[in-house]
């Protein structure tokens, strides 16, 4: 492999072979816009933010059923959003049908010198969008855009042959694939453990072995609910002697580990409720019912480790009950149609302590079974635990690759 010599430019260090072009130099924005609604029953294929959000799968839709222009395209083409850029929505498309359009929020570029794929990775570095941030205008940060023209005349390094930018496209892509197979993998792992826990928690399934009724056991009689922090001002965080579960930390996590807690400070002879292994926590409060009463459970001891003070615990004290499986059973679609009911509300809602306390479930009478559905469901995390891993192991290559190929450091041609 020949050694690969680099000269200083305009927008810094790149391979003396590569060149630095302007957008604008090697290809254009389509401008072809279209309001669909002059073809009310016509069928277009569209390709928006939402389905980029959904998947990067566009959809086809009546003309009557859109509201607003949008701008035909053709393939292959490149769509970079120019609406808060920061979301690096960028969407190549290799083949598109005929009757594609898609949201006027996408600049649409086109070009036949430079390979688009290849240059989708380029425009998705941390540089090019901390550049095109700096571009953007607006009222808000969440309504800044690029202007079509400033995106245009942004110049960027690339190798001279365009069967080099193949090659780094055809590598990263090769790679994206592998992620994209992870989290189709990941979903249908997940949408399995759903349907065994909606088997599981409401006793539709039995695993063998266990013939036992089943009992309804109302939640203040078999455990006890306490508040989190209290007395707190924003100084007594990030700081401290003692740790803290956050908020976030609840409605992400199903189950709580050490690494994830925080500092606190939490000074002697404060009057605080600690938290221990097997507690359970939901936040109480949130803009949709929905999304109230998300439960997490500590799977570790701690000393010194308390509840943020949007949340509340709740401890056992029936010894016949098993924790994990109640962690599970409020994460299922029927506990979350329990907490949904007792969420109460107009714009904001909320769950009190009390109602909590008074929601009634149907559980095992068996001890034993309860622990053998909790180790199935367990099982099931552990299988979905080690793929998310091994995909955030293809996306850390992946950025170490990026990181290379796209600065010429290494060469595959």
């Amino acid at each position: 492999m020949k050694e690969t010599r680099f000269k200083d430019t305009e927008i810094g260090i790149i391979p003396e072979d590569w060149e630095v072009v302007k957008l604008e130099d090697k290809g254009s924005l389509l401008r072809g816009s279209l309001n669909p609604q002059m073809f009310p029953q016509k069928h277009f294929v569209e390709y928006s933010m939402p389905s980029f959000d959904n998947g990067c799968i566009p959809e086809v839709k009546e003309g009557i059923t859109m509201q607003s222009g949008r701008t035909c395209i053709k393939s292959p083409v490149l769509l970079y959003n120019k609406l808060n850029v920061r979301q690096r929505r960028i969407w190549y498309i290799e083949t598109c049908p005929d009757d594609s359009i898609c949201s006027m929020e996408f600049l649409p570029y086109v070009s036949d010198k430079i390979d688009l794929c290849c240059l989708k990775y380029f425009v998705n570095t941390n540089k090019v969008t901390a550049d095109f941030v700096g571009m953007s205008k607006g009222t808000s940060n969440s309504q800044k855009r690029i202007a079509p023209s400033d995106f245009l005349e942004y110049k960027i390094g690339l190798p001279k042959h365009k069967e080099e930018q193949s090659s780094i496209a055809s590598a990263l892509t090769s790679i994206d694939n592998l992620i994209s197979s992870l989290d189709k993998l990941i979903e249908k792992k997940k949408n399995i453990k759903q349907g065994t826990m909606q088997q599981l928690l409401t006793g539709k399934k039995r695993l063998k072995g266990f013939t036992d009724s089943w009992v309804e056991k109302q939640l203040g009689r078999i455990g006890c609910t306490f508040s989190g922090l209290t007395g707190k001002t924003k100084e007594d965080f990030g700081t401290g002697n003692a740790k803290y579960i956050t908020f976030l930390n609840v409605l992400n996590n199903p189950i709580l580990k050490a690494e994830l807690f925080e500092d606190v400070v939490v000074r002697e002879g404060e009057r605080q409720n600690s938290c221990h292994k097997g507690d359970l926590f939901f936040n109480t409060s949130s803009e949709t019912p929905e999304e109230v009463g998300i439960c997490a459970m500590l799977d570790t001891e701690q000393e010194y480790l308390y509840l943020n003070s949007f949340c509340f615990g709740y401890r056992l004290s029936d010894e016949n009950v098993v924790p994990e499986y109640l962690a599970y059973y409020f994460r299922s679609n029927e506990g979350r149609k329990l907490m949904t009911v007792l969420a109460q509300g107009v714009t904001r809602y909320n769950m009190s302590k009390s109602a909590f306390n008074n929601a009634k479930i149907k559980m095992p009478t068996s001890f034993m079974e309860q622990k053998a559905i909790a180790e199935v469901l367990k099982s099931m995390d552990k299988e979905i635990e080690a793929i998310e891993i091994k995909k955030a192991k293809y996306e850390s290559l992946k950025q170490g690759m990026m990181q290379q190929l796209l600065t010429g450091k290494i060469r595959l041609i």
